[in-house]
């Protein structure tokens, strides 16, 4: 499989980006983490693509961008009122984030070589409070539920991380010995990338626009 389509499809993000950010303006505030990691996102890929044309590595941008992803994402959980009841759990995560990609990236192994430990702990984590948001909404919702974009983006976050996990798992203990089996699983990852930015796609235009304010009479 050639770089070239590896980064076509991950350009994907592309498109909920640009969707993002026509949408800016009217979308709810509460939402803005989200589209600020599209856009991280799509930056990254194109950093990707340009390491990747001069034979350089990715590693060092791609582990900077793990840790903004999780932090935005968590941001993210928090504007929707996911730690309303468990503020210290999210001041915990947020301290927690930057610690364990700090001993993964410099005690563990080393910023400049692509690390797993943080990827795993920070991936599961997402899934957890994505299926704790998905079950708030099953209960409470009463409108067609994949019109809301709360559900469409947790509902790409648990197939995308999930399986995530089961990567980084794979080349942490070194199952990716064969070569075919390699490819297998990285066009699986790729195809569920692009299966997820669709959904983000859609999740971006269901988002709810902003509240407008208005003076009580």
């Amino acid at each position: 499989m050639s770089y070239p389509v590896v980064f076509i499809f991950s350009l994907s993000i592309l498109i909920a980006s640009v969707i993002g950010w026509v949408r800016f303006k009217r979308i709810d505030p509460a939402y803005y983490p989200f589209l600020y990691c599209l856009w991280i996102g799509s930056l990254n890929e194109i950093i990707n693509y340009i390491l990747a044309a001069n034979h350089q590595t990715n590693a060092l941008n791609n582990n900077i961008y793990a840790l903004l992803e999780s932090l935005l994402l968590l941001w993210l959980f928090k504007n929707w009122g996911n730690f309303d009841r468990a503020p210290r759990l999210f001041i915990a995560l947020l301290i927690l984030f930057p610690a364990v990609w700090i001993i993964d990236n410099f005690f563990i192994s080393t910023v400049t070589r692509f690390t797993f430990y943080y990827r795993i702990f920070y991936s599961f984590i997402l899934v957890l409070l994505s299926v704790h948001a998905i079950n708030g909404l099953i209960l409470t919702e009463s409108k067609n539920i994949l019109k809301n974009a709360i559900f469409l983006l947790c509902m790409g976050f648990v197939i995308y991380y999930t399986f995530s996990v089961l990567v980084q798992t794979f080349w942490l203990y070194g199952l990716n010995v064969s070569r075919e089996f390699t490819i297998r699983v990285i066009f699986i990852l790729l195809a569920i990338n692009l299966f997820a930015n669709l959904i983000y796609a859609l999740a971006v235009l269901w988002m709810p626009t902003r509240r407008r304010f208005t003076l009580p009479y």
